[in-house]
């Protein structure tokens, strides 16, 4: 089972501390209630070889499983560097130029979701991921 990350009364939840991996991982996430967005925020700093990480979300469907995919990102994690996801209803398309993350996505951060980090090979990649609760 994967581990279930509640979200904080502020701001912010440290998703995926720091490490070096080559193996997918699944965390479950509990967003704020308050919470209509999120930024995601994905900080790559070793690699080995050419890793490539590709994420889904899942949301909860009826009978308690994460099974419904809700969004797979646009662009992998294949390099040392940092990689965003912007999450937020009528969110602007242009955010990906003006805010400078690497993917808009105009809808909102589900309540109950899972994110799932799908190493495509056994090439190690270092990597930390983090959220910004947006209101």
């Amino acid at each position: 089972m994967a581990d279930v990350v509640a979200g904080p009364e502020s701001g912010s939840t440290v998703l995926y501390e720091l490490t070096a991996t080559t193996a997918t991982h699944t965390k479950s996430v509990v967003s704020p209630l308050w919470a209509k967005g999120a930024l995601i925020l994905v900080n790559a700093t070793a690699e080995t070889d050419s890793a490539i990480v590709t994420i889904t979300m899942q949301v909860m469907d009826a009978d308690g499983s994460y099974n419904s995919l809700y969004w797979t990102a646009d662009a992998t994690i294949s390099a040392v560097g940092d990689t965003s996801w912007l999450f937020y209803p009528q969110g602007d398309v242009t955010a990906n130029t003006e805010l400078g993350v690497t993917e808009s996505v105009n809808a909102p951060i589900p309540r109950d979701f899972q994110l799932t980090f799908t190493h495509t090979d056994a090439d190690n990649l270092t990597y930390s991921v983090y959220i910004q609760w947006l209101s």
